[in-house]
């Protein structure tokens, strides 16, 4: 199964690079949630933190932050901070999540 996460992090990267090519920028921050998405499986949290929280940035920025997009970010990152026994911080993820969906 690592071998799986492995390809699909060099696919993501190289779909990456090429959406920055285009200044893509809805597909450059799907691609951080992705990868993102396969470190959290990996137990790689650190690292899936970091690409979660770029997707939220670029989505922040360019979607206005009151979407489904930043919502799943916001929830993701709740569930690595969960993860890694940060309970207080999760909750806060979880809360911005749901303050967005409840909109």
């Amino acid at each position: 199964e690592s071998g799986k996460f492995d390809q699909a992090l060099l696919t993501l990267q190289k779909s990456l690079e090429v959406f920055q090519e285009f200044q893509d920028d809805l597909l450059i921050s799907v691609c951080y949630f992705k990868i993102g998405s396969v470190l959290s499986r990996k137990k790689q949290y650190e690292e899936a933190l970091v690409n979660y929280r770029k997707a939220l940035e670029i989505f922040r920025e360019t979607r206005g932050g009151n979407d489904r997009y930043t919502s799943s970010c916001y929830e993701a990152i709740g569930n690595v901070l969960s993860n890694q026994g940060r309970y207080d911080d999760a909750l806060i993820g979880y809360g911005k999540a749901l303050a967005i969906r409840m909109k």
